[in-house]
């Protein structure tokens, strides 16, 4: 009797009589882990080839905030409370056997946490390669090369991220918006000034007071002209498909727009 060479699906190695009489795939539980392993990545999406390109630098501005990649480099993780942000990106982002993950912290009054995952190894080539995205960047981060006809969507994403609209001042009967972003960057968050300086913008930069003398700083930047705030909303909603409504919402209420 021919005995047909069946070799493991993984790794190559001949498969034993016993390992083919029981339609085994692989020679081994390692290598069956892998091959699972290896399946899998190749049915998540690279998000880099989705047809939305605003979206597309829409979500690497979230990443940059709210992102995380694994230190071996194999996932990429989103986190937020905006649910609706979350869900509508998700599709883009996440193979259809993944689920959307909730977390409530056990902080009072905290918000729900939702998280999404992506391990496509071409995704994450791409964002670590093209946009110098690594590990544990919240210091080191620095401003990615962004095409300047989609700079308003990656603004949008990191101020949907770690940015804000509020009252800054009420006189006479008016009340007076602000913008602030936030970053522990000190690189990023300069390279963010000059490119709204480009723009005709005239940001501030502020230090947290509490963490002047501490090796790793706060930095907020501020924009308090009222022109320039619905300047910013013009530059950064003009193409928006994905946003967040609550921050969205929150330009209207004050008739800044």
């Amino acid at each position: 009797e021919v005995i047909k060479i069946q070799t493991c699906l993984f790794c190559g190695k001949v498969l034993s009589k016993e390992q083919i009489a029981k339609k085994n795939k692989t020679c081994s539980r390692y290598c069956a882990f892998r091959l699972k392993k290896y399946e899998h990545q190749q049915k998540e999406p690279n998000f880099f080839l989705m047809k939305d390109i605003n979206t597309l630098f829409y979500l690497i501005g979230l990443l940059f905030t709210d992102g995380n990649l694994d230190s071996c480099k194999k996932r990429i993780t989103l986190s937020l409370t905006e649910k609706n942000v979350i869900y509508m990106l998700f599709p883009y982002f996440s193979s259809n056997d993944k689920k959307i993950y909730e977390y409530q912290p056990k902080s009072e009054n905290a918000n729900i946490i939702y998280t999404i995952i992506n391990e496509s190894t071409e995704a994450i080539n791409i964002l670590t390669n093209k946009y110098d995205f690594e590990p544990c960047n919240s210091v080191t981060k620095k401003m990615p090369n962004i095409p300047d006809e989609y700079f308003g969507d990656f603004l949008r994403g990191v101020f949907d991220g770690d940015g804000c609209v509020y009252i800054s001042n009420k006189a006479r009967g008016k009340k007076y918006l602000a913008i602030s972003i936030t970053c522990a960057s000190q690189d990023f968050i300069y390279s963010l000034r000059g490119k709204l300086e480009n723009l005709g913008f005239h940001p501030t930069i502020v230090i947290d007071s509490r963490r002047k003398e501490q090796k790793i700083k706060t930095y907020y930047l501020k924009l308090n002209r009222q022109q320039e705030i619905k300047n910013f909303y013009n530059l950064i909603y003009k193409n928006a498909t994905i946003k967040n409504q609550t921050k969205y919402r929150k330009f209207y209420y004050e008739d800044i727009v």
